[in-house]
This record gives C-alpha cells, sequence and structure tokens, in this order.
C-alpha cells in the first residue's frame, strides 16, 4: 500500500513526503495530534517496512513535541516542597531532559517555607490539643457543650500517621539539619538559569508534605471539618547548626531553652534560602505570599 493512499492520506497530515527515500521533515505537526491512536494502529498494518520507517520519522518529531509539552507543564511554575524527594525529583528530571532545553524555560518556582516538624511538646499533646480545639461545641445560649471523645478508630490512624510521621521526620531533617536543603535548592537554582522569580509560601492549615502518609486518612476521623488545622502536629519553620549540622538549640521536657556549649551559628529556611540565592550568582526576585 502507497502512502499516498493510507487512510485520511495520514502522511499528507504529518507533513512528510511521499516514497520510500525519505521526505521533508514536518514544519508543522498539529495535525496528527488530532489523529486517534486507533487509526495509527490501522494504517501500520497496511504498510511495508519503509513507509513505516518513513512514518516514524514524523512520529519522532511528535514524541519530541509532545514530550516537550508535557515535561513544561511538570517543571514551569512547580512548587516545591522541603523534602529530599520532592527536591530530588525536580532537579534529577532538569538534569536528565536539559538536552530537550527544558530547564531553560522554567522562570517561575515557588517554595514552601515549611518543613517536616515532630511537635515540641510531644505527638499526644499536640493531638490532644487538636481534639480540644475541633471538638468543643457551643449550644445556642453560648454555653460549652461537653467535650466528645475520640474513637477507636481515631486512635489508629493517629497512631499510624504518628508512626509514619516519625520516620519522614528522621529522613528529611538529617536531610535539612546536614545542609542537604541549601545545597540542593541551589543546584536547582543554577540549573534553571532563566529563573528570576521564587514565590515563597506558607503550608496551609489543612495542607501536608507529600509522601509520607495517606492524608485523605484523616477526613475519616469522627472530629474531622473541612479546613482542619493539622499544620501544628507535624510541619513547621527548621533551626539548625551550621557548623554541628544538627540541632543545638532546642527546649527540654520541662519547657526550658537549652543552648549547647560551643554551638554555632543557627540557620532557618530564610538563612538557607538567601545562601542559595546568593551561591547561584544571580539577582532572583523573591516574592512572599501571605495568606
Amino acid at each position: 500500500m502507497s502512502l499516498n493512499n493510507t487512510p485520511n492520506n495520514l502522511v499528507a497530515l504529518a507533513g512528510v513526503g511521499t516514497g520510500t527515500g525519505g521526505g521533508k521533515r514536518p514544519a508543522q505537526l498539529a495535525p496528527v495530534c488530532n489523529i486517534p491512536l486507533e487509526l495509527l494502529h490501522e494504517t501500520m498494518s497496511y504498510l511495508d517496512r519503509a513507509e513505516v520507517n518513513q512514518l516514524r520519522s514524523t512520529c519522532h518529531h511528535l514524541d519530541y513535541k509532545i514530550w516537550s509539552d508535557k515535561l513544561r507543564k511538570l517543571t514551569v511554575g512547580r512548587t516545591l516542597y522541603a523534602t529530599v524527594a520532592n527536591l530530588a525529583n525536580f532537579l534529577g528530571m532538569l538534569n536528565t531532559f536539559a538536552p530537550r532545553g527544558v530547564s531553560g524555560e522554567v522562570k517561575e518556582l515557588c517554595l514552601v517555607a515549611d518543613g517536616v516538624k515532630s511537635p515540641e511538646h510531644g505527638y499526644g499533646w499536640a493531638w490532644e490539643n487538636l481534639l480540644h480545639m475541633e471538638l468543643v461545641e457551643v449550644d445556642a445560649k453560648g454555653e460549652l457543650l461537653p467535650a466528645k471523645m475520640a474513637t477507636k478508630d481515631d486512635l489508629q490512624i493517629i497512631k499510624d500517621a504518628t508512626m509514619r510521621h516519625t520516620n519522614f521526620a528522621n529522613i528529611n531533617n538529617g536531610f535539612i539539619n546536614s545542609g542537604g536543603y541549601r545545597a540542593m535548592l541551589t543546584a536547582i537554582l543554577i540549573a534553571c538559569p532563566n529563573l528570576d522569580v521564587l514565590n515563597i509560601r506558607k503550608l496551609k492549615p489543612d495542607e501536608h508534605l507529600p509522601g509520607w502518609f495517606e492524608t485523605e486518612k484523616f477526613e475519616k476521623l469522627s472530629f474531622y471539618k473541612p479546613g482542619m488545622n493539622t499544620k501544628d502536629i507535624f510541619y513547621g519553620d527548621w533551626q539548625y547548626d551550621t557548623v554541628h549540622g544538627r540541632v543545638t538549640h532546642y527546649t527540654d521536657d520541662f519547657g526550658e531553652a537549652i543552648v549547647e556549649p560551643n554551638a554555632g551559628p543557627q540557620a532557618s529556611f530564610i538563612d538557607d534560602l538567601n545562601a542559595a540565592v546568593t551561591a547561584s550568582g544571580r539577582a532572583i526576585t523573591t516574592n512572599f505570599i501571605r495568606g
């Protein structure tokens, strides 16, 4: 079967010359994007090897265009969370697809300023405080009604979340406290030569860092309400010692502020951000988004 007789004149739509000797490279491939996949498979069954090879050249360029669009959606304007997996995934994408020029199209990114953080006074106290805030109800006269109790299912969800969050914190706190976040953010900024704007925001009250728990399970809690604030249990800013690579300022079990002997300079999110921007060698605008 000749390419000139393919269903709907497929090759003409693709902009490829006919014959087995190759043809012009397509200047515009948009019409091909409208051809159903079933029609492409059907067409292949009628073509000989030389004709299929010729059509593969068209599909190669189409593939390039589709991947470029897909990667652009995955990278441009991306929100980056302060976890090793999230940053490494994004940096890996930039490096892997650098030949396609994706990193050069990144002009703006959003950074979330909160990292994983264990509650200062323990998980039990943090959940008890949330239960108190969420379960207190007021009657028509404005008087407090008796507080409800967490159910058995509630306690199991809380137990599972606490265990998973503890493991998540151990991994990511080591990453941040050793200067890993600062170093990886610097690498990302350098990898995006046309990046000129960083939008900075905090986590929303009911927003979560990705990858540590099926957070939709919180909606099964008997005291769940839309917008329920779990942020204070799981997340917050960080502070670590830039000399020792660990936490040297903290509050002990009795509520006393402890500063270890020979503690070095301390760093938080804003310090890591400023250091990364400086190390990138470019004048990147940082916009802090409120609310």
